[in-house]
């Protein structure tokens, strides 16, 4: 129990190091060169980063055995983090942010959701090769 506990809180805390790394830091818009639009404050660079990183953290604490903690630590956390970050953000659409977390909680859930039970399915493949090949 304490394990569980423990881990609960290590991923939470990875959570929220990970999205202050690649995403905590820039609030700034900027205008598209040539348009009128104004985009960010994320770069894609930023966002597949955060995806990847996150992605290893869920395999890793699958992998040892822990995937509904990954499933649902992960995303609870990144919401609520980013939500956090973006409700006090002064800007004209920040009052919009509760619709961007709606949005990135169905993501997070779903994509940290396969990440797992990938995961899963690879240790069990890999279980069941090494019992019939314990050579390998």
């Amino acid at each position: 129990m304490v394990r569980k506990g423990l881990t609960v809180c290590l991923v939470a805390l990875m959570t929220v190091v990970l999205y202050m790394v690649w995403l905590g830091w820039d609030q700034d818009k900027y205008r598209v060169p040539g348009t009128s639009r104004i985009e960010g404050p994320y770069e894609t660079w930023q966002m597949v980063g955060l995806a990847l990183t996150l992605a290893a953290l869920a395999i890793v604490v699958t992998y040892r055995r822990m995937g509904l903690i990954a499933a649902v630590v992960i995303p609870t956390v990144l919401t609520v983090v980013w939500s956090i970050d973006a409700a006090t953000e002064v800007t004209p659409d920040a009052s919009i942010w509760g619709v961007g977390a709606i949005f990135l909680a169905v993501g997070a859930f779903s994509g940290i959701g396969i990440v797992c039970v990938f995961t899963v399915a690879a240790r069990r493949i890999a279980t069941n090769y090494l019992e019939v090949h314990p050579q390998a």
